[in-house]
């Protein structure tokens, strides 16, 4: 919803300027033996993740059960609110099994996973690193701790560090392999065993990052974890089974040779001689399929290095643009530019790439004509890519003998992707992939997909929208924020997740309703990336918003101004309108007054406590 942010009334500025709130004071929450719940504390949440407007908790089994994982930020991990403690809470005991029965909770003996994340009132989201969890944990508190902690999945990011009140001895930030091979600091998970943490990360990144899982990289984690190889083979060749029976339906599992070879053993069982005892992961050993640069020498060490960042089919690395960690995509220097030529590219469609500036600790990625859109390249015959920076102009040139550039996107399907669950989606979580999301086409580049049944959630839903069943194309907002019911609003080309809030559109929690939503690339020009829009339509039992005082579906200054004029007997509402009596005493103490405006105004600022300003109210 497009929220207005005129200035204040003279009355109201002043009535905002004189208010005082008192602090909440926030007790540990009761860790009782009975207690199914695990807590989190919002009361002192760093600056940039906002004013909290809602609460999640993605919760998931890493050993010894088989709980399946909920939706990201879906309707299942929605948190309540302890009003006496002010603690968010999540209860174990509603977690569901695959077949939606009762799963019954945690298990003994079995390790789990947690992340907490909020929505704040401008529809930013927010989370903590993935922090590991056990039955001993229930009734207890997860807080903020100060720093971050490397991302399991994406070395390149941090997460905000966290962990338990009562339990941090045994619990705490997980400890993971990652994408690069790095051991990250944390707690170990205590019913998953070594070796089979190993397993996984083979399972995990062997196929998708050959570069950084090589034997010298998997002899050092096995070093660093104290997991024997010969150990991880065997769980792997149990754990995956299925996928190395099937590799055609699973090409990105590893086979037993390829992971015989990582571990430096043989099918036997008998662990091969090293040549050495690798003490820190060594360069690969894999043949470059890049042309390696060599760094400068005449630029001292604290300049500005510039590295090729793009699709792993072009760079070796899948948007990797550290100097550190990927040496051979730093540019040369030759004049005014800099310069780096990738050999021998094959033939393919939509390879795109960024040039990433390093400053010290500092990133910036630099686009299409120095904006965030990706370069987007054919090679119609395999040649030499060469890559042309000019920091001066921040324009980026690629040229090669079959280098077509990409002006006009070509559409062969759109899929809507997100948190699908029940209805909404049809079900499928993130699947870019998946046909029965597919949009029709309905006229000439405009395309519409429909769900019916969809429960009305507040800021529950996320989306955006793929192009040709791949993340190299897509659209959604320029920062994650709720899409706009009933209006058409632009789209950013590879932009954030749009967040859908049926409730604050006047849809009351948990009625149903359907969804269709428009997708209209009349006007969009693919050089550009702009000129894209959607429309969001909803067809259900509305009613009227608290704070909506003239009926339309969201909170302006109108509306405030409006109540304002009916506290002080500008204006009436007829003796029996109950609903509008309702809607427009937005602190629901039973009257309107001054104080029912202000609450509006300070829910249009946002920042601020508005109660349930903008949710739907019950109608009489």
């Amino acid at each position: 919803m497009k929220k207005s942010s005129k200035v204040l009334s003279l009355v109201l500025a002043v009535l905002m300027a004189v208010s005082c709130f008192s602090g909440l004071t926030i007790f540990s929450a009761s860790a009782e033996e009975t207690d199914t719940k695990i807590y989190f504390d919002a009361s002192n949440l760093p600056a940039e993740w906002g004013t909290t407007k809602t609460v999640y908790c993605h919760l998931y089994a890493v050993a010894g059960d088989d709980l399946p994982e909920t939706s990201w930020q879906g309707k299942a991990e929605k948190c309540k609110k302890d009003t006496a403690t002010g603690l968010y809470y999540f209860d174990t005991a509603k977690l569901k099994s695959a077949d939606g029965t009762n799963h019954g909770g945690l298990k003994d003996n079995a390790d789990y996973a947690v992340i907490f994340s909020t929505i704040d009132t401008k529809s930013q989201s927010h989370q903590t690193c993935n922090v590991t969890l056990g039955k001993p944990c229930l009734g207890d508190t997860i807080y903020l701790t100060g720093g971050t902690v490397e991302n399991t999945e994406d070395s390149s990011k941090r997460d905000f560090a966290a962990t338990w009140k009562n339990n941090s001895d045994n619990y705490g930030p997980k400890a993971a392999i990652t994408s690069l091979g790095h051991v990250t600091e944390g707690r170990f998970p205590i019913y998953l065993s070594r070796a089979e943490m190993v397993a996984q990360a083979i399972f995990n990144w062997a196929v998708k990052n050959p570069k950084n899982y090589t034997p010298e990289t998997v002899a050092d984690i096995c070093a660093q974890v104290e997991a024997e190889p010969m150990d991880v083979y065997n769980a792997y060749a149990e754990m995956y089974a299925t996928e190395l029976a099937d590799p055609a339906a699973y090409p990105d599992c590893a086979p037993l040779t390829t992971v015989a070879t990582l571990l430096g053993v043989d099918p036997s069982g008998t662990t091969a001689p090293a040549t050495e005892e690798p003490t820190t992961v060594e360069p690969t050993t894999v043949e470059p399929t890049t042309e390696p640069t060599t760094e400068p020498a005449t630029e001292p060490a604290d300049a500005t290095q510039y590295v090729v960042a793009g699709v792993e089919s072009l760079t070796g690395y899948e948007w990797q643009g550290s100097p550190a960690l990927a040496p051979e995509n730093v540019m040369t220097k030759s004049g005014d530019v800099y310069t780096k030529t990738f050999t021998a590219v094959p033939v393919g469609k939509s390879y795109q790439l960024k040039v990433v500036a390093n400053t010290g600790d500092e990133q910036k990625w630099i686009g299409l004509d120095g904006t965030d859109n990706n370069v987007t390249f054919d090679v119609e015959s395999a040649c030499d890519v060469t890559v042309t920076f000019n920091p001066a102009t921040n324009e980026i040139a690629v040229t090669g003998d079959g280098v077509k550039m990409v002006t006009d996107l070509e559409i062969n399907s759109i899929t809507v992707v997100g948190n699908g669950e029940n209805s909404w989606l049809n079900g499928v979580a993130w699947g870019v992939d998946a046909e029965v999301n597919h949009m029709t086409q309905i006229a000439d580049k405009v395309y519409q997909i429909t769900y019916t049944g969809v429960e009305s959630a507040d800021a529950a839903y996320q989306f955006k929208f793929a192009v040709n069943d791949d993340w190299a194309a897509n659209w959604g907002l320029p920062e994650q924020s709720a899409a706009t019911i009933g209006e058409d609003f632009d789209l950013t080309f590879n932009g954030e997740n749009m967040l859908l809030n049926t409730v604050s559109a006047g849809y009351p929690e948990d009625s149903l309703v359907d969804v269709t939503i428009t997708l209209d690339l009349t006007k969009f020009d693919y050089p550009s990336r702009s000129g894209a829009k959607a429309n969001i339509k909803i067809d259900g039992n509305r009613v009227p918003l608290l704070g909506d005082a003239d009926g339309d579906y969201s909170i302006t200054v109108v509306d405030a101004t409006t109540i304002q004029k009916i506290a002080i007997n500008l204006m009436s509402i007829a003796a029996d309108d109950a609903n509008a009596f309702k809607t427009c005493d937005a602190n629901e103490d039973g009257r309107i007054s001054i104080k029912d405006a202000t609450i509006v105004q300070k829910y249009i600022v946002g920042g601020y406590e508005t109660g349930n300003v903008g949710s739907p109210i019950s109608v009489e």
